[in-house]
C-alpha cells in the first residue's frame, strides 16, 4: 500500500517556504542585496519608459474616478441638507 504524501497541508507549506526564505535571506551579501535593489529600479525604469502612455492614461482615470466620488458625496450631501429643510419648512 503507497503511501501518500505527508505534510501537504497549507500550514505545511508556508513552514517550508518561510524556512526556505529565512536561509536564503541569511546568505544573501549586503553587495547582493544592493545589487538586486539596482536591478529592480532598473526593471521598474524599463517598464515606466515602455508604458508611459497606459500609465499616464491610468493615472488620469483615476483622478476623475475620485474627483467624481467627491462630487457625488458633495452632491449628496447637499441633497439630504435640502430635503431636511424642506422638511422642517413644512
Amino acid at each position: 500500500m503507497p503511501k501518500s504524501k505527508q505534510g501537504s497541508t497549507k500550514a505545511s507549506r508556508e513552514r517550508r517556504s518561510t524556512s526556505r526564505l529565512s536561509r536564503k535571506i541569511v546568505s544573501i551579501t549586503p553587495e547582493e542585496v544592493e545589487r538586486r535593489k539596482e536591478a529592480h529600479r532598473a526593471a521598474q525604469a524599463r517598464y515606466r519608459a515602455k508604458n508611459r502612455s497606459k500609465l499616464k492614461v491610468q493615472a488620469s482615470q483615476y483622478r476623475l474616478a475620485k474627483k467624481r466620488e467627491k462630487q457625488i458625496a458633495d452632491d449628496e450631501e447637499e441633497y439630504q441638507r435640502l430635503m431636511a429643510q424642506e422638511l422642517d419648512d413644512v
